[in-house]
């Protein structure tokens, strides 16, 4: 009867053991206990291969760990049969020793220059490794070089990139500010060119006629009654823009007018005669009377006169040029300018013939302005 089991010594796990192992046993040793009789064998070859070999192994062993310490004896085992064959080996070469040394037909004089010339080359050779090693650190040290050289121009490089990258953002910076003022340069050129191609005064004053009225900037000059009656404040108002457009016509022309002076100044303008310095004023209202009627009507004359004196300038400029109604003195088209002792309505036609001839002259200035 088997009292107790055996273990591996190496991965601790139960054995069992051969059932003919077991009952061999019980025959032949009385009914013992198998287990301690393996226990006590087990020992003993411990003993023996720990005396023998200097090997530590433990039993009993399972059958893989057993596998296992079998490749590890072979192993060893291979060692030493290697350590044997070595040993035979120099045993050997004693022998070959032994036996030259008896033989009295060596050439030791041969032998000793053999070895002298083999001592030379290996001296040789031993210059050569010193030189070659040297020759190695120098290049050694022309490699580092090269590598430190070689850091620096990445370094270099970077920095080229990148002041190359922040050149070529400023660069299109540029570029887009140039495009901006080109554009920008390129629209002031064309208002420049559109205001340069616009007469400013033909924008200011625009004359043009209302039935039978003659118009500066929609302002009506003269008066028909009682079917069209125009207040005197609309006339005084057109009066005041006709005084600036003779005076801008004047100064377009670089010319001087003679004998009047005309003085804008809106609804109360006047027309100075120069021979005499008197005043007369280019306005009126409602309380007519012979002596502001008479004042009235010089300071228009003097107007006519201006106007007169302008054709003529243009005249010597352009032979071309033409108006279509003739001034004389102070008729226009064989019509008085004057309001005293003149129908309103014939008064009210000279002056729409003497505005047509005013729109005359700003176009030939429109046309002529460069020259």
């Amino acid at each position: 009867m088997i009292t107790k089991s055996l273990i591996c010594q190496l991965c601790f796990s139960n054995l069992s053991l051969h059932p003919t192992f077991t009952e061999n046993h019980n025959h032949n040793n009385n009914h013992k206990d198998p287990v301690i009789d393996l226990e006590n064998l087990f020992q003993i070859d411990d003993a023996q291969l720990n005396d023998n070999n200097n090997i530590s192994i433990d039993l009993p062993l399972c059958w893989e760990c057993a596998i296992e310490v079998r490749d590890i004896l072979d192993i060893k085992l291979e060692k030493i049969d290697v350590k044997i064959k070595s040993l035979f080996g120099f045993q050997e070469l004693d022998t070959l020793t032994f036996s030259l040394g008896e033989n009295e037909q060596i050439d030791l004089v041969s032998l000793k220059k053999e070895i002298a010339e083999l001592n030379t080359e290996k001296t040789q050779l031993l210059d050569s490794i010193s030189q070659i090693q040297l020759h190695h650190s120098e290049e050694k040290e022309k490699l580092k070089l090269l590598i430190d050289s070689g850091i620096q121009l990445s370094a270099l490089e970077q920095e080229y990139w990148s002041a190359y990258g922040e050149l070529s953002t400023h660069r299109e910076d540029l570029n887009r500010e140039k495009a901006s003022f080109d554009f920008k340069g390129s629209h002031t050129t064309e208002l420049l060119k559109t205001v340069q191609d616009t007469f400013i005064l033909n924008d200011t004053f625009h004359l043009w006629f209302h039935g039978n009225f003659g118009t500066i900037n929609g302002m009506k000059l003269g008066r028909i009654l009682p079917s069209q009656n125009v207040e005197w404040t609309e006339i005084n108002a057109a009066w005041g823009m006709i005084a600036m457009l003779m005076n801008l016509l004047a100064k377009e022309l670089q010319f001087k007018f003679e004998n009047y002076d005309i003085l804008a100044a809106g609804s109360q303008s006047k027309v100075l005669h120069i021979s005499d310095n008197t005043l007369y004023e280019l306005y009126g209202d409602n309380l007519f009377h012979i002596f502001w009627a008479h004042r009235y009507d010089r300071a228009m004359q003097g107007v006519l006169d201006c106007l007169d004196q302008l054709i003529q300038r243009i005249r010597k400029k352009d032979t071309r040029f033409f108006f279509p109604y003739e001034i004389d003195k102070d008729k226009i088209a064989g019509l008085n300018i004057k309001l005293q002792f003149n129908p309103e309505d014939k008064w009210t036609k000279a002056l729409k013939f003497m505005i047509t001839d005013l729109k005359f002259i700003v176009a030939w200035l429109a046309r002529n302005q460069t020259t």
